[in-house]
């Protein structure tokens, strides 16, 4: 099992890879961002103090590749 700075390294690699914000992650997942842009859950499994399911970093692997963001409102 990958320690939550682990899963946290490889989260930030994919994010700075395809360009993807917090709010992205948010929304990959089916979270709504708040108005800030970003989910309480995603902020902390990028902060270390929650560790990302791997299941959870394995749709976002998955998603990533092909994922568009929204156009702002």
């Amino acid at each position: 099992m990958k320690s939550a700075q682990d899963t946290r390294a490889v989260l930030i690699e994919l994010m700075a890879a395809h360009q993807l914000t917090r709010g992205d992650v948010a929304r990959m997942l089916g979270l709504t961002p708040r108005a800030g842009g970003s989910h309480g859950t995603v902020d902390m499994w990028l902060s270390g103090k929650n560790r990302i399911p791997a299941a959870k970093l394995e749709l976002i692997e998955i998603k990533a590749p092909t994922w568009k963001s929204p156009a702002p409102v």
